[in-house]
């Protein structure tokens, strides 16, 4: 069975394309009074690498207390229904149509590739066992609803340059998170720590799919 981020490499090597239209504000970088997109997100992976993939920083396996509260920490690998394969999904890929040699960022045919693949991550099932459990997950943050550095709204994944410059990641690998007031983050590349209780709840947006939602509790850096 792939691990989620061997997945996610394999993926990555297919293909290196936006996360939405590349006329789009949000994947242009271009967001007046934010110093978040300034550089970030026109970070180009060349054609010779992988999108930098960077693993959510590990977390002791236990239940730890945050403002009284009982949280356990968790890792990505839980958030996949015990049993579910990966496998399927690289087999439904059908590169012979596509001449993935000369595909660019831009080309219509590299927006066909991405549009299958997001089409078959976002149908990944989520974990029902996890409805309502309230626990502490590691990861980096694409922001959606922002002002300045000030982040209302997110997905968090489980490393740094999803959706992005890449395909997403699986909807079962993807959470959806409010948090009331935002919190400040100073850059992309900073990994942050949820908490709260988990929603099975798929959450849609041009970026990807969660498979999971959350109004945190609180929101920090790693």
């Amino acid at each position: 069975m792939y691990k989620p981020l061997s997945l996610l490499s394999t993926l990555s090597l297919l293909v290196l394309v936006g996360c939405a239209d590349p006329s789009s504000e949000r994947s242009s970088g271009v967001v007046a009074g934010s110093n978040l997109q300034a550089d970030e997100l026109n970070f180009e992976p060349s054609a010779d690498m992988l999108a930098p993939v960077v693993e959510a920083p590990a977390t002791e396996k236990s239940n730890v207390r945050v403002a009284g509260e009982a949280y356990l920490e968790m890792e990505w690998d839980e958030l996949i229904p015990a049993g579910f394969s990966f496998d399927p999904i690289i087999e439904e890929i059908d590169l012979e149509s596509y001449n993935i040699a000369e595909l660019d960022d831009f080309d219509p045919e590299a927006q066909r590739l991405y549009r299958d693949l997001q089409a078959l991550l976002a149908q990944v099932p989520s974990e029902p066992a996890l409805q309502g459990v309230k626990g502490r997950l590691p990861g980096f943050a694409v922001p959606l609803d922002f002002d300045g550095d000030k982040v209302y709204s997110f997905l968090l994944v489980p490393y740094f340059g999803a959706c992005i410059h890449t395909p997403p990641p699986p909807a079962n690998q993807m959470v959806y998170v409010e948090i009331e007031g935002g919190f400040v983050l100073p850059s992309l590349y900073d990994p942050v720590i949820i908490a709260g209780a988990f929603d099975v709840t798929r959450y849609e947006d041009d970026l990807g799919t969660a498979g999971y939602s959350m109004r945190a509790d609180s929101v920090t850096l790693y």
